[in-house]
């Protein structure tokens, strides 16, 4: 009886340690603030390393000194959560994606709304595309705070006399709140 009862408890963690697979969150909802924005986001599990993130929000932009406004923008990005397996396995938290990550991220701009209605009547919509690398910290249960850099494209979709199509350099840092 006790030889049974102790393989069957050593069975069990046995298939406990190996079912506990790390993996990305199966779905998550927060909002986050940055230096010219703030945005509502949702993130659904495609694989263990690999999340589909899309994005709702505003986004703070200047012509010249005197004109800064606030417009919308969506995005979408699959982000890779590459240093998952390598927290889970030093014992770090990996809680609510907390990892290092590469994305593609796609970001439409569009030119229906524009915050302060001022002398900015022609904003131009834009769609871009970034390549980002960052690190996603958590700082508690739902606090977090994300920093990177990305390279892109941007596309501006109507002819403006100043800006041309190009080369896109930005800085990604947030602080949020998960739920």
């Amino acid at each position: 009886m006790k030889k049974t009862l102790l393989t069957l408890v050593l069975l069990g963690i046995t298939l406990t340690t190996t079912a506990q697979n790390p993996s990305v969150e199966k779905s998550l909802f927060g909002v986050q603030a940055g230096i010219l924005g703030i945005w509502g986001n949702y993130e659904t599990k495609l694989t263990n390393l690999i999340a589909l993130r899309g994005e709702l929000g505003l986004s703070g932009s200047s012509f010249t000194s005197n004109e800064r406004f606030w417009a919308p923008e969506i995005t979408l990005e699959p982000r890779w959560y590459y240093s998952i397996k390598k927290r889970h396995k030093k014992g770090k938290s990996i809680l609510k994606n907390t990892s290092n990550f590469v994305s593609f991220r796609t970001r439409y701009r569009p030119d229906i709304i524009v915050i302060p209605n001022s002398t900015v009547t022609n904003f131009i919509n834009d769609i871009s595309y970034h390549l980002l690398w960052g690190i996603r910290r958590h700082i508690g249960s739902h606090f977090n705070y994300e920093a990177g850099m990305a390279i892109g494209y941007v596309d501006y979709l109507k002819d403006f006399f100043e800006y041309d199509d190009g080369l896109s350099l930005e800085l990604h840092i947030r602080i949020g709140y998960s739920f």
